[in-house]
């Protein structure tokens, strides 16, 4: 017969007991240590994002080493971006996520990144710092314009709305 406790100090514990058969080995205790190994990420522009582009959203792959809870949005840093006020929204499940950016308004670089202790494994260990190789992308603003022959080009202000120039 095999019973497990929990004992939050000491890790798992399991006790084995006889009954009333002979089991080979050893009967008593068996000791299994805590897991303390805290769950690793990297984060990086999802494989078919281009870069640069000027199509919105700007696409991040996230893989933890482990299942993790509690990862959310708010998660998501974006230091060091400089192409506006960016949003980030989530999909995905326990090891493996999307990352989703929008709010680009001006021409810049999406710089996506998780700090540390933002999320925990089953055990409750709080991550590390993510990893990258390549987690920066460059947006550039759109150029709208049309083959008419009379407009030469339009600009997208900040706010968002666009503003033709027109040769009249």
């Amino acid at each position: 017969m095999l019973a497990r406790t929990n004992y939050a100090d000491r890790g798992w514990r399991d006790n084995l007991a006889a009954s009333g058969s002979s089991l080979p080995g050893r009967v008593g205790d068996v000791v299994i240590p805590p897991d303390t190994t805290p769950p690793t990420v990297t984060i990086n522009k999802a494989a078919a994002q281009s870069d640069p582009t000027s199509s919105s959203p700007i696409l991040f792959d996230v893989v933890f080493s482990e299942p993790v809870t509690g990862f959310t949005a708010a998660d998501i840093s974006f230091t060091g971006s400089t192409a506006g006020t960016l949003a980030a929204s989530i999909t995905g499940t326990g090891p493996t996520y999307t990352v989703s950016v929008t709010g680009m308004s001006i021409t810049g670089n999406v710089v996506a990144s998780i700090p540390a202790a933002v999320v925990i494994d089953l055990a409750g260990n709080p991550n590390t710092v993510a990893t990258f190789t390549d987690k920066t992308v460059a947006w550039v603003q759109p150029v709208v314009g049309t083959d008419d022959g009379k407009m030469d080009f339009s600009l997208v202000s900040q706010s968002g709305l666009f503003v033709l120039l027109d040769d009249f």
